[in-house]
């Protein structure tokens, strides 16, 4: 769990010259989320919230997390999640 949300990588990495903030909405939108129910829990959208007991069912899985990437923090909370219980 983050400290501070404003120093995430969402905030601090919004204009990262590869994939800033709204290209990432921009992908989300076209997903339709908001007219699918409980999609900010499924697990195929937002492995992330798995728990510990589920984390440790997933196969082993190589990273690539960039430094100036608004979705860094959540890889490595996830992979932190995999490593802890895999």
């Amino acid at each position: 769990m983050l400290r501070s949300p404003e120093v995430s990588s969402y905030v601090t990495c919004a204009e990262a010259p590869i994939l800033p903030v709204s290209r990432i909405e921009l992908f989300m939108s076209l997903l339709k989320l908001d007219k699918t129910p409980d999609a900010a829990r499924d697990l195929r959208m937002n492995p992330g919230n798995a728990t510990a007991e589920q984390a440790k069912n997933l196969p082993p899985t190589t990273f690539g997390i960039a430094g100036n990437d608004p979705l860094r923090d959540e890889g490595l909370l996830f992979g932190k999640l995999l490593s802890e219980n895999g």
